[in-house]
């Protein structure tokens, strides 16, 4: 009975020391940690995780300067920092993500801070190419399969691109694809496949492909299509970060574009890849790998896509216009609004311009270099006043008109010059007066012999001048007495 006492004394003492030594290490490490507390808003620390991922994609703290940026920002618009999303996106060190908390009661909101490339030739440090980018921008605001940023701006001092759009519950069609929640670490969440059938790769592709051709219509470049861009609400597609061309943001799906660019334009390729991805479950892993023939999994209409994309060996490659009409999206009925091509400026048109050969030559690898703005011919005012006087441009194209273009077109000649009035009758010309005419009744005396003139009559006037033979001209009558 002793012994039993004592066992059971001897337990219960351990078992309260085990307790003892549990509740230490526990207060230790409670107070270790208070020695390192972070800040709510950073990623916390991890260890040595093996992750099937790219090398070259590393994963990036948000620092304080980062963080100092996005409430600098936020001061002034109407939204309050909650949470930091920095594992959402695959490429951490381009572009960060905050959920923002809206002051108006309003649903949450993204933030994207996207940092403009180092490569990038275009200078965008002024005002006025602050004020460019918003513009064009907000003119992609009224299409139905466009995620439009509620807020978009450019801070020139850290030339960091900040858009702030809608929070999608459903997430992403990458997250739809494998099924994930849109707020996990982008690493973890893309595990499981499971592919699409025939009838979703139909709709969602329908969608993607009129978002496309309304960006291809208003001129707007566009290479940053990929199944994370494109976000869902009711098995409707948004297409999203079209504003990444303007930073010179390079395209996730560059190389497959580079593998293509000589055949197929590059959002056509990446278009494939968002089908691939939709009808297998898992991305394309390199170009290379389509060499050997579409996967088996692939049949039928959407197999045909493939093909016509990756393998044009019996026609020319497809255009976005030539996928529309495909079986599979052209059944798929949407109705779209009818719409206009937006009137931009020239400065405007020389970004988008500008913005589109500089991401060729990011796909191709190659050094992007800015190129001067166009010079574009001013337009006759029809309300300038015919007086003004010509500047020197309008003289110089003056004169550069050809003489054989002189020729060909039928020119007016000038008015003849008005003749001089005749003088009044006051001033008649000085001449001498005739003479008077001789009566009827006296005959002048014939001429002599010799051809001297007769004397004079008695009145002391001399005779008329005698008539011209009748080979020389004949003198004017003159004037009668009553003209002067």
């Amino acid at each position: 009975m002793v012994a039993t006492s004592l066992i059971i004394a001897g337990v219960g003492v351990g078992v309260l020391v085990l307790l003892v030594v549990v509740a230490l290490a526990y207060y230790c490490g409670k107070a270790r940690g208070r020695g390192t507390e972070r800040d709510p808003l950073l990623a916390p620390e991890r260890g040595k995780v093996i992750a099937y991922e790219d090398p070259s994609i590393r994963k990036q703290q948000i620092t304080e300067e980062t963080l100092m940026a996005a409430r600098f920002w936020l001061r002034g618009a109407k939204y309050a920092l909650d949470i930091n999303l920095l594992d959402i996106g695959k490429r951490s060190n381009i572009k960060q993500f905050f959920l923002v908390r809206s002051l108006e009661g309003s649903p949450d909101r993204v933030m994207c801070m996207t940092c403009k490339s180092p490569v990038w030739p275009m200078t965008l440090n002024t005002d006025i190419m602050r004020a460019t980018i918003v513009s064009l921008v907000r003119s992609l605001d009224d299409h139905p399969f466009l995620t439009a940023p509620n807020n978009i701006d450019y801070m020139v001092e850290k030339e960091t691109l900040v858009a702030v759009r809608p929070f999608y519950a459903k997430g992403s069609l990458k997250d739809f694809i494998h099924k994930a929640k849109p707020r996990q670490p982008y690493r973890e969440k893309y595990t499981s496949v499971f592919p699409l059938n025939e009838k979703l790769i139909g709709r969602f592709g329908r969608h993607i492909l009129e978002g496309i051709k309304y960006m291809q219509y208003q001129g707007f470049p566009y290479y940053h299509l990929h199944t994370g861009n494109v976000f869902m609400e009711e098995n409707i597609c948004y297409l999203s970060e079209y504003e990444d061309s303007m930073v010179g943001v390079p395209p996730t799906l560059a190389p497959f574009m580079r593998h293509f660019i000589d055949k197929v334009e590059p959002i056509v390729v990446a278009f494939g890849c968002v089908v691939f991805e939709m009808a297998l479950g898992y991305e394309l892993e390199n170009p290379e790998a389509l060499q050997l023939g579409i996967p088996a999994p692939c049949q039928g209409p959407v197999r045909k896509v493939l093909e016509a994309i990756f393998q044009p060996w019996y026609a020319a490659p497809p255009s976005i216009d030539d996928l529309l009409k495909m079986e599979i999206f052209s059944e798929v009925k949407v109705k779209m609004p009818s719409y206009q091509r937006n009137n931009y400026t020239s400065k405007e048109r020389d970004m988008l311009d500008n913005t589109a050969k500089n991401m060729i030559a990011l796909i191709k690898g190659q050094t992007p270099i800015m190129s001067p703005p166009k010079k574009r011919r001013l337009k006759k005012n029809p309300g300038a006043s015919s007086s003004s006087t010509y500047s020197e441009s309008s003289m110089s194209s003056f004169s550069s008109i050809s003489s054989s273009s002189l020729s060909s077109t039928p020119v007016s000649s000038p008015p003849p010059a008005p003749r001089p009035p005749p003088p009044p009758p006051s001033a008649p010309a000085k001449a001498p007066p005739p003479p008077p005419p001789a009566p009827a009744s006296v005959k002048p005396p014939p001429p002599p012999p010799g051809g001297k003139p007769p004397p004079p009559p008695p009145g002391g006037k001399a005779p008329p001048p005698p008539p011209p033979p009748s080979g020389g001209p004949k003198a004017a009558p003159p004037p009668a007495r009553g003209a002067l």
